[in-house]
């Protein structure tokens, strides 16, 4: 029988204005302004990242002085500022001189002479964030960033690694089963996102690395070579880089130190990138890329995203919501099938078997062969109807 779905988001969005929020991932000034007109490089805000970190040193036990004495140690009153590795107290011991040094540089803050201790604030380095994407600003987010009002098209990826990264699109690759090798990779790729087609290993991230890319888009890509560029010191097992995000995605801990930024459509192992994918993201080869990247402690939901913005904000287009129905592009992601393309021939049916109901959906493959698949293992990609 049929049924009533819910409607999805596809994979693919075109001809739409998004909602883009930026924010910084602790307390920070915010200098944008309500309909400010931004571009990726457009500073948002700025926020420290050592915001509300302070160390305590133990002075008393590292001088080995009564707590109640060691202001009259201090080489500087409260307040001052000190580099790594200088004195911050001092005392002589017979001919022995003993210190007590900053572990960073910083500002003394406080002294507490019940405990023997003081406050060191360590110097905190301003980062800013940038818009990203080309658009309006269209909320403020007091202390954090704000919402951008955006015009163009999405794509939602697997997982991603790195740090978000805009730049013009290149292809590299002319099919979706090719594999980015280091000599396909030229200078001329310095500055840009690169697609890269079915997949690369860690010798083709570190060559990219070489020559200024700010990041590729490939298929799919071996974990274990992950790890070989984000640990090339010490071979670290798989739990102690991959956190599950559920449906196929994960976060890698460390992606900051990901030399460029690795952006995936299907997921783990050697998967060719989905048809419709690659060539949506191949007619827009020379186009501003902005790849967005979840962080730790991101919500399953909240899939790494490449957008492309165009400067002039359209009016209202909302993201057209779609479900599945006759002609629908979609793509399998169960396990065996990760990634193949197939076309919904109906809508959600509901399915009883020997573990009770569940909902299918009959999908057609290039083959031609058509069955049913579980709705779960289903992810739509674009509204765009093929015909029977």
């Amino acid at each position: 029988m049929a049924l009533q779905v819910t409607t999805f988001e596809p994979v693919i969005v075109e001809d739409a204005v998004f909602l883009i929020e930026r924010v910084v991932r602790t307390a920070g000034e915010v200098t944008a302004r309500v309909n400010d007109l931004v571009e990726p490089e457009t500073k948002l805000a700025t926020e420290s990242s050592e915001a509300g970190r302070t160390l305590t040193l133990h002075l008393a036990r590292e001088l080995g002085v009564a707590p109640n004495t060691v202001s009259r140690y201090l080489t500087k009153p409260i307040g001052s500022a000190f580099q790594a590795g200088e004195a911050v107290a001092r005392t002589r011991r017979g001919l022995r001189v003993i210190t007590a040094s900053a572990p960073s540089a910083g500002t003394l803050t406080a002294v507490d002479e019940a405990t023997g201790t003081a406050t060191l604030a360590p110097e905190a380095p301003t980062r800013e964030l940038p818009a990203l994407v080309y658009g309006q600003v269209d909320t403020v987010l007091e202390g954090r960033g704000a919402l951008i009002r955006a015009s163009g098209a999405r794509l939602r990826g697997t997982f991603a690694v790195g740090g978000e990264v805009w730049g013009p699109l290149k292809v590299a690759i002319d099919r979706p089963d090719r594999e980015l090798t280091p000599d396909a990779i030229t200078p001329d790729l310095s500055g840009a996102v690169v697609l890269g087609g079915m997949t690369l290993g860690a010798a083709a991230m570190r060559r990219l690395a070489e020559v200024s890319a700010r990041a590729v888009i490939v298929g799919s890509v071996s974990e274990a070579e992950v790890r070989r560029v984000l640990s090339p010191s010490e071979v670290l097992p798989p739990a102690g880089v991959w956190r599950s995000l559920g449906r196929g995605r994960a976060l890698a801990a460390g992606s900051e130190r990901a030399p460029v930024t690795v952006f995936v459509t299907e997921g783990f192992g050697r998967w060719p990138m989905a048809a419709p994918i690659f060539d949506f993201l191949a007619r827009r080869e020379g186009q501003v890329a902005s790849l967005l990247v979840p962080r730790d402690g991101a919500a399953p939901e909240a899939p790494p995203e490449l957008y492309f913005t165009v400067a002039t904000v359209e009016d209202d287009a909302s993201i057209q919501r779609i479900e599945p129905a006759d002609g629908v592009v979609a793509r399998l992601v169960d396990p065996t099938h990760l990634g193949t393309v197939v076309t919904c021939r109906g809508g959600v049916l509901l399915e009883r078997g020997p573990f009770g109901a569940q909902e299918v959906v009959e999908v057609e493959f290039t083959t031609g062969t058509r069955r049913r698949v579980p709705l779960a293992n289903l992810e739509l990609l674009t509204a765009e109807a093929q015909s029977s």
